[in-house]
């Protein structure tokens, strides 16, 4: 039986080590509705191949109690990053948006910089900060700069705020 042919509930009773079993042709093979199933504990599992297989249609069906269980390590592609919804991304935890190198901060449109909650946005360490194009920083609000401090906005060249 293919993993595809099971209904959205019967992925969502799977164990995380069926989860964790799955190659990525059997996670590509997935509808978006089997992907929005799957559980918290099988989310915690997935491994970084398996998170490179999903398509853009699977990253868009993740939901926004799914993308905080993905663990510390996995990190979504640039491709996959830029997919995501302002809702998703708002889901995203500290850890996660630590994880981001500056090609992947680089990659978010500034609604989606936007959408960051103070304290995430607040986390970004230098490098991310400084890697923030002009364009994402008109997306920054009014609350997120509050939440920066004197070395986090000496961290802005002129030429992203300019």
């Amino acid at each position: 039986m293919s993993i595809s042919s099971l209904s959205a509930a019967q992925i969502s009773a799977l164990p995380a080590t069926a989860i964790q079993a799955l190659t990525t042709t059997d996670i590509r093979a997935l509808s978006a509705s089997q992907i929005g199933a799957i559980n918290a504990s099988g989310i915690e599992v997935l491994a970084d191949t398996q998170v490179a297989a999903l398509s853009a249609t699977q990253i868009k069906a993740l939901t926004t109690t799914q993308i905080p269980k993905f663990a510390p390590n996995v990190v979504f592609d640039v491709s996959q990053l830029t997919t995501l919804s302002g809702q998703q991304v708002s889901a995203l935890t500290s850890t996660q948006l630590a994880s981001l190198d500056t090609s992947h901060i680089g990659a978010l449109s500034a609604a989606q910089v936007g959408v960051l909650s103070a304290t995430n946005f607040s986390g970004l360490v230098d490098t991310q900060i400084a890697a923030l194009t002009t364009t994402q920083i008109k997306g920054v609000t009014a609350t997120q700069l509050k939440s920066l401090t004197a070395t986090d906005l000496g961290e802005l060249a002129n030429t992203q705020v300019a």
